[in-house]
């Protein structure tokens, strides 16, 4: 009896199968793999799972292109050298979701040389949101790491208002590791009250060459959009890389927006889309420093009452190099806006005002600012502030109208006091809500001592 109560009690033992870890080294997934699951050591040619800092994976002709990447139960993550695609591979989708809802989020590390795509068609890695309360899919490139050519990531938008489910899904860039030339989409979230849409950093000492980074906004009335930040220090240089910030589609969803920190800029560009629906939030650029030289480009309007994109500068990449542009709205649509804030240092900047984009000085507290020379036919409000032009000694021609402010000012713009404040209010929610930024910093640190 006592030997059938042992049989019994193991018997009821629930049994997972979880992949052993220990199996690890380079391989290359097979041509006919059983499953589609990275951790399963039957889908790879030398039944062994490339997981560790000098592992290569590989990726050939195979009639299983859909390829999930899972994470189990712990800190683990999924750490590799390089991912590559061979000269004869198609075109994958490789995905970064939990297998369980653990609370823990399924990563995917890059320590060597990154993504190499030698394939000549798009390789695409997704890190989805949760649709729970635990974390959304990540990938993490560090050392050098390269998030290569013909690459896309896509970021997914947070899908839920609970938890570690209020982020959607991110990349990050740590060490000296570069988005090279890859492009990264970040979605905006589809829940109301999520906090993060994707979104993307650029921290340590990391680089972009000609990377191209989207932020979408929110698909819904209070969902956060996607977003991308640089904080990359010396000699970290984003290079020739394109941010696009897309304005939102419904009223009350927030709009795609960049922030650059600090990060030398070799010809970078940053561009705040307006909106082609009234009271949809426009696409934002927030300038707090950087260095070398940029351009930041709010477009107008596209729709009767559709917001110009929003170019608000507490700082700039203070160059005579550096070109700042409020373009003029279609069909009805407001001017670009560009605001200088408190004490901003701007005194080289190229600033160029078409149609009716928009220069506002409202919000300096020192009662006087200065740019580097000012052209266009655009609109500038001093609210009462003294504007010097020059400093950059270049010749131009500005032939719009330059006033102190009030209603007579609002009105011509077609921006209801209201809406500015509206503007203000926004933009001050949208830093509360960037306040832990430290977390920004601290993910990839977290999930690099992991592997300790």
């Amino acid at each position: 009896m006592k030997t059938l109560l042992r049989l019994c009690l193991f018997a009821c033992v629930p049994v997972f199968l979880i992949p052993l870890r220990g199996q690890a080294g380079s391989a290359t997934w097979d041509a006919n793999p059983p499953t589609s699951e990275w951790d399963d050591p039957g889908n790879w040619t030398q039944q062994t799972i490339p997981y560790g800092e000098s592992d290569i994976a590989t990726f050939g002709p195979s009639n299983v292109i859909a390829v999930e990447l899972r994470d189990l139960p712990n800190e683990d993550s999924n750490t590799v050298s390089e991912v590559v695609f061979t000269s004869d591979a198609p075109a994958y989708t490789i995905t970064a979701a939990p297998l369980l809802n653990s609370g823990f989020p399924s990563i995917l590390q890059f320590y060597g040389a990154g993504i190499t795509n030698n394939s000549g068609v798009v390789q695409n890695f997704y890190a989805p949101p949760t649709g729970g309360i635990h974390e959304s899919g990540r990938f993490i490139f560090f050392n050098s790491a390269s998030a290569g050519s013909n690459v896309v990531i896509t970021n997914g938008g947070s899908d839920s208002d609970e938890n570690d489910g209020n982020y959607g899904g991110f990349t990050e860039f740590d060490d000296t590791s570069t988005a090279a030339d890859a492009m990264i989409i970040s979605q905006g979230g589809t829940v109301s009250g999520a906090v993060w849409g994707g979104f993307c950093n650029l921290v340590a000492s990391s680089n972009a060459d000609r990377a191209t980074f989207i932020d979408e906004p929110g698909t819904v009335s209070g969902a956060p959009a996607g977003h991308t930040l640089v904080q990359t220090f010396a000699p970290g240089n984003i290079g020739k890389s394109t941010f696009i910030n897309n304005s939102a589609t419904v009223a009350g969803a927030e709009g795609g927006w960049s922030e650059i920190d600090v990060g030398i800029c070799a010809g970078a560009s940053f561009i705040a889309k307006g909106s082609a629906i009234a009271g949809a939030q426009e696409g934002q650029v927030y300038v707090y420093g950087g260095s070398g030289n940029a351009t930041f480009s709010g477009e107008g309007g596209t729709a009767s009452g559709g917001e110009g994109g929003l170019i608000d500068l507490f700082a700039l990449p203070n160059s005579s190099q550096t070109v700042v542009i409020a373009k003029a709205g279609k069909s009805g649509g407001l001017g670009g806006h560009i605001v200088i804030e408190n004490k901003a240092v701007v005194d080289m900047g190229q600033f160029r005002l078409l149609g009716n984009g928009w220069l506002d000085l409202s919000v300096i507290t020192n009662g006087k600012t200065a740019i580097g020379s000012l052209a266009g036919s655009g609109l500038v409000s001093t609210a009462g502030q003294t504007l010097t032009v020059g400093n950059n000694n270049l010749d131009t021609t500005f032939s719009g109208i330059i006033e102190e402010g009030g209603s007579d000012q609002q009105s011509r713009h077609g921006l209801a006091h209201s809406k500015w404040w509206e503007h203000v209010y926004r933009r001050h929610d949208r830093k509360r809500r960037l306040a832990p930024r430290g977390q920004h910093e601290r993910l990839g640190d977290r999930h690099k001592s992991s592997q300790s």
